[in-house]
C-alpha cells in the first residue's frame, strides 16, 4: 500500500464510516446527531470498507473511488438539502446533520481525487508527483 497524502485521508474517510457504521448499530442517532437505520448503517459499513479495498490497490484506485464517492456523497447532500423529505429513496434518513456530513465527505473525496497526487517525503514535506 502507497504511504502518500492522497491513500491516508481516503484510508482515513472509511476507517470514519466504518465506525459510523458500526455505532449506529449501538445507538441511533449516531453520536446524537446523525439519524440512521440499518440500511444506511450497511451503507456506511459497505462505503468504508471499499474505501480501504480502494486504498490498498494503489493511489490511482483510491482517487477513482473518491471522484465517484465525492459525486455520490454531494449529489446526496444537495438532494437532502432541497428534497423535504425525511428519506431519500425511502432508504437514507434526511437531517441538517445527515445531509451536512454528506456534503462534507463528498467535498473531502472531490478534493483528494482531482487534486494533482501528493507524495510524502521522508522529511515530511510533500511533493507533487
Amino acid at each position: 500500500m502507497s504511504h502518500t497524502l492522497t491513500t491516508r485521508i481516503i484510508f482515513i474517510c472509511g476507517v470514519v464510516l466504518i465506525a459510523i457504521g458500526f455505532a449506529g448499530v449501538f445507538k441511533n442517532p449516531v453520536f446524537g446527531l446523525f439519524a440512521v437505520n440499518k440500511i444506511h448503517n450497511f451503507i456506511h459499513l459497505a462505503v468504508g470498507l471499499l474505501a480501504i479495498a480502494f486504498v490498498v490497490h494503489g493511489v490511482s484506485s483510491a482517487k477513482n473511488f473518491s471522484k465517484i464517492f465525492g459525486a455520490v456523497f454531494g449529489a446526496l447532500a444537495i438532494m437532502g438539502f432541497l428534497i423535504p423529505d425525511k428519506m431519500l429513496f425511502g432508504i437514507i434518513e434526511s437531517s441538517l446533520a445527515n445531509d451536512s456530513l454528506h456534503a462534507f465527505l463528498g467535498i473531502i473525496f472531490l478534493i483528494v481525487g482531482f487534486t494533482p497526487h501528493l507524495s510524502q517525503q521522508s522529511n515530511n514535506r510533500y511533493e507533487l508527483l
